[in-house]
């Protein structure tokens, strides 16, 4: 079967899905149009989710998903089983792919409280967007403990063989572990949310995390911040400052 990227197929559509609010589940079909695209996008999406929870490809906690690996082979370990096999795996934990997997999490915990609330989906639906807000919260926070840098405040991109953070910070990672806490960031104040992270410590992290963005983006290769990389409140365009060159000797 086609290797596949976990997080990517476990997300791929969501933003298409929750673009229009809530999608009652049994809402009427149409022949055609963003109503029925985005309908069937959030079950493509919810049904990747899913699949991903229930491949086991990546770090259990309790003997469930936790962390997932960077990819892998989506074939069953054998007939009824929806754990993939893992002869084929990417077996990388990448920053990267937890935050694309928290960012798919989080859409659907908040979707399904909002189709619960409405009163479109049974009681056992809030029970999952319990359990989806909680594995979101969970996977940040190993994030937050495993990948990030305390000099740098940035996440590094992938878990070294010994379980350290390793390699240079990467724009697109920082980029989607923000994207993760500002989704999170609404789910934590909706009645159904049970995760380890509360909203102030959310909101915490996701400032945090800017501005190690903003430092580590506007330093020069001599790690001294740059004035025209920095907030500037003049209209005059910016002429950075040269370096004097040494004076000669008399």
């Amino acid at each position: 079967m086609r290797r596949a990227c976990l997080p990517f197929i476990a997300s791929a559509l969501l933003a298409l899905a929750l673009g229009s609010g809530a999608l009652a589940p049994d809402a009427p079909a149409q022949a055609s149009g963003w109503e029925e695209a985005a309908r069937e996008s959030y079950w493509y999406s919810r049904y990747n989710v899913e699949a991903l929870l229930a491949s086991k490809m990546g770090l259990l906690e309790d003997g469930r998903l936790l962390a997932p690996y960077a990819s892998g082979d989506p074939a069953y370990v054998q007939t009824g089983s929806r754990e993939w096999s893992p002869a084929r795996a990417d077996r990388t934990i990448a920053t990267r792919a937890l935050a694309w997997t928290a960012i798919a999490l989080v859409g659907h915990a908040k979707q399904l409280a909002q189709l619960y609330q409405a009163g479109a989906v049974p009681g056992d639906e809030a029970a999952r967007a319990v359990e989806l807000g909680v594995r979101a919260a969970r996977l940040l926070q190993f994030a937050h403990e495993k990948l990030r840098d305390p000099a740098t405040g940035l996440h590094r991109p992938r878990l070294g063989p010994e379980g350290e953070p390793t390699g240079e910070p990467s724009a697109l990672d920082q980029a989607l572990m923000l994207w993760a806490y500002a989704e999170l960031l609404p789910l934590t104040e909706q009645a159904l949310y049970r995760g380890p992270i509360s909203r102030a410590e959310a909101e915490r992290r996701a400032i945090r995390l800017f501005w190690a963005i903003w430092a580590y983006e506007s330093a020069t290769p001599a790690g001294r911040p740059s004035p025209c990389a920095m907030p500037r409140f003049s209209s005059k365009p910016c002429a950075p400052t040269r370096p004097r060159s040494p004076k000669a000797p008399s």
